[in-house]
């Protein structure tokens, strides 16, 4: 089976948080933080995809370099590194966060502190998760079968809340193309109760996609 064939449990994900970046990254750039609305919309939604990033490095650190130590002992050191530098890029942000939503003065200056900010967070973000694709990805391969690599995975989506799923689905389904967004709708569809599956069509995939997105994406799931 060639790698291509082998199941990767961080390309999915990793698109929706590229999209989301970038969408952050314009909003802070549009931004004027002088408006108090503007401001308080922004930071909202920049909290929110942080909120979202945190999780998923402490799902990655919780099980999937929990697992690949016990099996390959060092392997997950620079992905380890790399998540403790965005531990420190979570608190900066956070504190010029803080700063805009108590100061008075200067909003204009430090909402461009915290774009200049975010946008190095993003450029390192990538570059960590490229890392995680073409580096990490083939050791966990040679580590696990691809059942093992599914039951960790498993592991990390029981552990998120319905709602904070959701707002994952209305990242990652955007960032697939047509034949992905299928096979991953499918494949949720044969798991789940039909009700259930239905909620997501209806407060994820819709609310994310455009009208005729959506529209091919029921077509093929009636086929």
């Amino acid at each position: 089976m060639s790698a291509s064939e082998r199941h990767d449990f961080y390309y999915a994900i990793h698109k929706a948080l590229r999209l989301g970046h970038t969408r952050v990254l314009n909003r802070l750039a549009a931004t004027d933080f002088t408006d108090a609305a503007e401001r308080t919309d922004t930071i909202a939604e920049l909290r929110g995809f942080l909120g979202l990033a945190r999780g998923h490095l402490l799902h990655e650190n919780s099980e999937i370099h929990a697992a690949l130590e016990a099996r390959r002992p060092g392997a997950s050191d620079e992905a380890a590194e790399d998540h403790a530098a965005h531990e420190r890029s979570f608190a900066e942000l956070e504190a010029l966060i803080d700063a805009l939503e108590v100061g008075r003065l200067d909003r204009a200056r430090l909402g461009r502190q915290l774009y200049r900010r975010y946008a190095l967070f993003l450029a390192d973000d990538l570059a960590h998760m490229n890392e995680e694709e073409a580096e990490l990805m083939p050791v966990l391969q040679s580590a696990f079968e691809d059942e093992e690599l599914r039951a960790i995975e498993g592991r990390i989506v029981a552990r998120i809340p319905p709602e904070e799923m959701a707002r994952i689905m209305r990242l990652m389904l955007p960032a697939m193309n047509h034949p992905e967004r299928v096979e991953m709708l499918s494949g949720m569809r044969s798991a789940m109760p039909a009700m259930a599956f239905r909620q997501i069509l209806e407060d994820a995939a819709r609310p994310a996609l455009a009208a005729a997105d959506m529209a091919a994406v029921e077509r093929a799931l009636a086929a």
